[in-house]
Formats: structure tokens, C-alpha cells, sequence
């Protein structure tokens, strides 16, 4: 996520809400958050499930409906879901949210159609850019040839999560 781009147009927000077919009246998959800071400048951050390398969420879920899959997407198996709630109180950033259907978060468009390593359409919707999607190693480079030294978001859960 580049920061420095974002224009806090909520294309992404859109394109993931029509992809995913989240009805109006239900919390969409990613947001948009304003930041200002006390020089006045203003910043956009595009935010979903980071996909955590050590998932919060998949440890307390006591139905095993959230997995960590092999090429890193935490994806949810809604018909295990038993609402507890356990998974949205773990996540330190505060994804997983409820739908009639269970818990519901971005699993990389899988389930719209967008096949694994492919951009989800959050990114192809992106007209500044600012959302990247791919192997951390690439991102990193990307990143670091951008802005110079750059690090993954700190938390206990390791988030998959480059911001510039």
C-alpha cells in the first residue's frame, strides 16, 4: 500500500464490494482510512485482511473455519463459521466482520473468480496504483526502490502488510 499515492478514492472499495457481492447494508472486505497529521498533511490507507504469516484469527476460531492456505491466503469455510466472534476479537486490526452468513474477510478474490498469484480486483480498480499484490520478497523490492528502507508492518501476528 502506497500511501503516498492513495487519493482515498474508494475504487478499491468498490470494485471488491461488486466482486464480491457484499450487499449495501453489510461492512465491505477492505476500507479506507484517513489519517491527518499535525502539519495538516492528510494520508489514505487501503485496508483489508493482511493475511497474516501467524493468523490470530485461525488460532482462536474453536471451528476451524479460517485456514492459513500454502501460498499464504487465510480464507474463511463459512458453513464451519459458528459465530462466535473469537477470530475479530484476536485480529489486532479488527477484519473479520459478521455477515447472515457468518464471518466474512478478503480471501484475495479467490471466491470471485481470481485465480491464486493473480491481482485481485481491489488492485486492477486501483487508478493511482497505490495497492500492490504479490510475493513479499518482490513487494520488498518494489517498496525499498520507491521510498529506500522499508519493513513489514510490527505485530505478534505478522502481517503480509507493506506501507510507504
Amino acid at each position: 500500500m502506497d500511501s503516498r499515492v492513495c487519493a482515498g478514492c474508494a475504487s478499491c472499495v468498490a470494485a471488491c464490494r461488486e466482486a464480491n457481492s457484499t450487499p449495501d447494508d453489510c461492512e465491505a472486505r477492505r476500507r479506507i482510512i484517513s489519517y491527518v497529521f499535525d502539519r495538516g498533511e492528510s494520508r489514505f490507507v487501503s485496508v483489508s485482511c493482511m493475511h497474516c504469516a501467524q493468523p490470530a484469527c485461525v488460532a482462536a476460531c474453536p471451528a476451524g473455519a479460517i485456514t492459513k492456505r500454502a501460498d499464504g491466503i487465510v480464507e474463511v469455510d463459512q458453513s464451519r463459521c459458528i459465530g462466535c466472534k473469537y477470530c475479530h476479537a484476536s485480529c489486532p486490526f479488527g477484519v473479520p466482520h459478521y455477515t447472515s452468513l457468518g464471518m466474512d474477510k478478503c480471501d484475495c478474490c479467490l471466491g470471485a473468480g481470481i485465480k491464486p498469484g493473480k491481482d485481485p480486483y481491489c488492485v486492477q480498480a486501483c487508478p493511482a496504483k497505490a495497492l500492490q499484490y504479490g510475493k513479499l520478497e518482490d513487494l520488498h523490492r518494489r517498496a525499498e526502490e520507491a521510498v529506500g528502507k522499508v519493513g513489514l508492518l510490527e505485530s505478534p501476528t505478522e502481517p503480509s502488510f507493506y506501507l510507504t
